[in-house]
């Protein structure tokens, strides 16, 4: 799958489950999503022209607690 490339905002809007509004759409192909800080999972554009993500990478630090 081609890679693409998202800033900080784009990378958080998609690891919170929103569909990204971006240029380049192309209805039904999947991407390698990135963000600043690597690899976030797959990605697919919708018939909208929007990017929904498909699989996503956990990304937490191992053995942190998210209560602490």
């Amino acid at each position: 799958f081609p890679v693409l490339r998202l800033d900080a905002e784009a990378a958080r809007g998609l690891l919170q489950g929103r569909t990204l509004a971006l240029a380049g759409a192309q209805p039904g192909a999947k991407v390698r999503a990135y963000g600043p800080d690597g690899f976030l999972g797959l990605a697919q554009w919708q018939d909208d022209g929007r990017l929904a993500a498909c699989r996503l990478i956990a990304t937490g630090s191992p053995g942190k607690d998210a209560s602490a």
